[in-house]
Formats: structure tokens, C-alpha cells, sequence
């Protein structure tokens, strides 16, 4: 990347920054498992760096670009201008504590000025877009913690096989819920199948879904197996938010699957 190009991002990067509130510190009742302060130096890229008197850090469950890249570099950027100098607090993995190469997988937090834990560097890193979300299920973490809303995003209503012929536009659907009480933007999120030919249907963008509120996933074809078909919902920066059991329907008719009332178990039948 040449020394321009690095200036720019540099530039773009200290607006965002300073548009960034700082100050937001975490509730009480949320208060993260605290292992270790220490403040950052070396970043190596945008989610490994070192910690004075700790060591190296992994940033649990995201992914930056790789280094060969200009997306890489803007990402070890926004690390260096968001930590480097700057005290953070470390939730370290309970489960395995390193990875495979001797980094200790964290959860990182910045210090808000009164010297309280602030915000979640991990979920920033992601929602700026330098990082997608990659949750290694070896470690403690859930990264469904860190966006609330999204646990209230279900999948909850499946037509597989509706009267009539598979391939007749829109025929075949996905309904997505929002349970939760705040709206959700799901625009650029993926639907995918996992059974024979898998299909990925995106959401466009600007599309979001108000409280208590369903959105229709159709396909101008066929788009869903009839037997053992699962469907996975994921946001537009690779976090799975839901995914079906395997579900079948022969029955070519305007019978569905469903969430119960409570969303704890799967139903086949007449809508």
C-alpha cells in the first residue's frame, strides 16, 4: 500500500475515532470476567497485538484481513489508532487460554477516562468493518453476546414443498421473526440452505424488521430440498444468528414447519 493511500485511511480512521463515543462503559449487570490490565504495544495486525506484562493477544472469534492486503492494513490502523499507548482489560478464555500458536484469546475492552470498562474492542473491530466474526467453539466465548438483539432474530416459519410445482416463482419461503423489542437491520444477511445444491439468498440492504415483526425470504425458483433441509441465517459479517433443525416435507401441500409459541421446538402443519 503505498504511503498516500495509508495517509487517507489514516485521516478517514482519526474522524471515526473521534465520532466514536468513548465514555459508554459497561452496565453493572453485564460486567465482563476482568483476568488481566495491561496497555497495548506492537500491534501486528488487526486483531493480534502485544500487552505490556501479559503478552500476546488473539482477539477471540473475529477475523481481520491478512496483512497482504490493503483491508489488512487498514485494519491493523483502526487497532493501533483504537489501542495502541491505551490500557485495556482482558477477559481471557477460561476454556483453553491460547490458541495453537502460544496467543492468549481474549476478549478486549477499552478503559473508559474514569477508568471503568468500556467498550467491547472485539464487536467494534467487526461493526467498523475490519473483521468478520469466526466462533471457534473451543474457547468460552459466544459472540451472539456482544449484539443482544440479534439472539431475538429467529427463523420461524419453512414452506419446503408447497402445493403445486417446486420451480413457480416465490413459491417456496422462509419467514425470519423478530421477537425482541428493539428493531433489527438485517439488511445484507444470509439465508442458506445446506441440503443438495446450496443455495445463499441475501437481504437487501436497508432492510430492517420491527419489533414483534416477520420478514419473507422467497426465490423467483426452487430453492429448498424436500428432506433433511437445513437452513442457516447468518449477518452480512458471517455471525450465525439461527439454523434449523433438518426438516422434511413430501407432502406437496400448504402444510409448514413452525416455531411454537415459544420458539423451543419445531412443529409440522397447517399454518
Amino acid at each position: 500500500m503505498n504511503k498516500l493511500l495509508i495517509f487517507t485511511i489514516f485521516l478517514l480512521l482519526a474522524f471515526v475515532t473521534g465520532s466514536v463515543c468513548q465514555n459508554d462503559s459497561v452496565s453493572e449487570s453485564d460486567q465482563p470476567e476482568i483476568n488481566a490490565t495491561g496497555m497495548v504495544y506492537n500491534v501486528v495486525d488487526g486483531d493480534t497485538f502485544n500487552v505490556t506484562d501479559f503478552g500476546r493477544i488473539r482477539l477471540a472469534d473475529v477475523d481481520s484481513p491478512e496483512m497482504d492486503t490493503p483491508e489488512g492494513e487498514a485494519a491493523k490502523l483502526y487497532t493501533q489508532l483504537h489501542l495502541q499507548g491505551k490500557s485495556v482489560r482482558l477477559d481471557v478464555d477460561d476454556r483453553r487460554g491460547t490458541d495453537q500458536y502460544g496467543r492468549s484469546v481474549c476478549v478486549v475492552y477499552l478503559e473508559s477516562p474514569t477508568g471503568e470498562v468500556a467498550e467491547n474492542f472485539n464487536r467494534m473491530l467487526v461493526d467498523d468493518g475490519h473483521a468478520v466474526v469466526k466462533d471457534y467453539k473451543d474457547n468460552e466465548f459466544d459472540p451472539l453476546d456482544w449484539w443482544p438483539s440479534f439472539r431475538q432474530v429467529v427463523i420461524g416459519e419453512v414452506e419446503l414443498n408447497p402445493a403445486g410445482g417446486d420451480s413457480d416463482p416465490d413459491c417456496e419461503w422462509v419467514k425470519i421473526f423478530n421477537r425482541g423489542e428493539e428493531k433489527v437491520d438485517v439488511g445484507g444477511w444470509t439465508l442458506s440452505t445446506t441440503c443438495g445444491k446450496c443455495i445463499t439468498l441475501t437481504i437487501p440492504e436497508g432492510t430492517a424488521i420491527e419489533p414483534s415483526e416477520r420478514y419473507l425470504v422467497t426465490r423467483e425458483c426452487q430453492w429448498l430440498d424436500n428432506s433433511d433441509e437445513s437452513i442457516v441465517l447468518k449477518t452480512d459479517t458471517n455471525l450465525e444468528v439461527d439454523r434449523t433443525l433438518p426438516l422434511s416435507d413430501d407432502d406437496n401441500d400448504g402444510q409448514i414447519w413452525f416455531l411454537n409459541e415459544d420458539g423451543t421446538k419445531w412443529r409440522y402443519g397447517w399454518p
